[in-house]
């Protein structure tokens, strides 16, 4: 299709580098928007894994940005699609349904073109349902968006579960610290937990110069902070934050589970929650929680959360994830079973040909 395609009063284009700063600007207007929007984790997943990406603009008749939708194309075993945004927690599209709906028109040309099997969109939000539904996608509700309103930590302690005060003092009992890090060498030992603590659920990790790229990227612009728990002179947990826009989010937290006794996950996320009372955020996303992954969801709700379900949309209708077929199942036994030092090597294969 054109790279600028025009509708009554809307004009869909896609993203140049001359619109980095309209597009940044108008992420930083809309409350929805989230670190996976931007431009930065755009050329992040360009650089490590080469997926291409049609990151889409809806402009009005006065050559606003309306909304914004972005898509990556991936070619690899699972077949061509078309998603938002892969390898993230979050996607989606932002702005005013009437330019949403032009940029989901654009998506489906854009799917024809490149003769898409799949079309996905993680959408954050329960935003857009018509939109999607028209276009004979499925919603699925695989997931809950659990979310802490920070407040003064001395008004939240007696506001979460009783058990988990216990677990946190436990943890500062046992001489157990949580401290942020702020050289890039130290980013080893949260990837060691990482990788360890996804080769427990046989998933796929990313390699560690993703996350040594996104420092680069994030961590100067505040985009990103790193936290280390340690017992004595051990990192026991670690854990990852996004901010953007006012908002913070929980990306990825590890522990070592031969020390879980000491409780270091309940109070790292709790100073987190302290970190952010401190600069001035009011809201902590705990990211993506299975629907039936009920021990999860405990530990998370015992920080007070509201819990928002959010969706995937799915074209054609009758797709299904690789998850639910058995190459996707006897994928995670394999990656159980699989050395780390071995993971290390083929997991950025994996993520090109299976992501």
């Amino acid at each position: 299709m054109n790279s600028k395609t025009e509708w009554r009063n809307v004009t869909v284009e896609f993203y140049k580098e001359r619109d980095r700063e309209d597009y940044t600007d108008f992420l930083l207007n809309d409350l929805d928007s989230n670190i996976y929007h931007t431009i930065e984790w755009k050329e992040l997943i360009e650089k490590h894994f080469g997926f291409t990406s049609y990151y889409l603009i809806a402009r009005t008749n006065s050559d606003e940005i309306g909304a914004v939708l972005p898509v990556f194309y991936l070619k690899n075993l699972c077949g061509k699609r078309l998603d938002s945004i892969p390898l993230s927690i979050y996607g989606g599209a932002l702005g005013e349904e009437v330019y949403v709906k032009r940029l989901v028109e654009t998506v489906f040309e854009l799917k024809r073109d490149l003769n898409c099997r799949y079309v996905i969109i993680r959408q954050h939000l329960n935003k857009y349902y018509n939109v999607f539904t028209v276009k004979g996608m499925k919603k699925t509700d695989v997931k809950w968006t659990q979310m802490i309103k920070i407040k003064n930590p001395k008004i939240l302690w007696n506001e979460i579960y009783k058990s988990n005060r216990n677990s946190i003092r436990k943890a500062i009992k046992n001489n157990v610290r949580v401290q942020e890090i702020d050289d890039k060498k130290e980013l080893s030992e949260f990837y060691r937990l990482e990788l360890a603590n996804r080769r427990r659920i046989g998933l796929i990790t990313p390699p560690f110069d993703f996350f040594e790229s996104a420092w680069d990227k994030l961590y100067p612009r505040g985009y990103m902070k790193v936290f280390v728990t340690r017992y004595k002179d051990i990192v026991i947990a670690s854990c990852l934050i996004y901010i953007f826009n006012g908002k913070v989010i929980y990306a990825h937290a590890n522990s070592d589970r031969r020390f879980l006794g000491f409780r270091p996950n309940n109070l790292q996320l709790w100073r987190v929650i302290e970190w952010c009372y401190s600069n001035g955020y009011e809201l902590l996303d705990l990211g993506a929680t299975d629907l039936d992954n009920e021990g999860l969801f405990f530990f998370k709700s015992s920080f007070n959360t509201f819990n928002i379900p959010f969706a995937y949309y799915y074209w054609p209708s009758d797709s299904i994830t690789i998850d639910d077929t058995a190459l996707g199942k006897i994928g995670k036994k394999c990656i159980q079973k699989t050395p780390t030092f071995v993971l290390k090597i083929v997991c950025p294969y994996l993520l090109k040909k299976f992501g």
